[in-house]
């Protein structure tokens, strides 16, 4: 399920408005609200979720 990387919501509704392109990343939102603050600073949030699916994938590693 897609995490919207303003809030940080789970996003069940695929809503083709409620998206967002980002260097080829398809990014899914909670409400026009976060996918207007997504829009401000693209770079930012999509950071953000990348240092956290890392961040996933180092303690995974860690518990293995």
């Amino acid at each position: 399920m897609p995490r919207d990387p303003v809030c940080g919501m789970n996003v069940r509704d695929r809503d083709k408005s409620l998206r967002s392109e980002f260097r080829g990343q398809t990014y899914h939102f909670c409400s026009d609200r976060c996918l207007s603050t997504f829009e401000q600073d693209p770079e930012t949030f999509a950071q953000l979720l990348e240092d956290e699916k890392s961040q996933k994938q180092k303690r995974r590693k860690k518990q293995s």
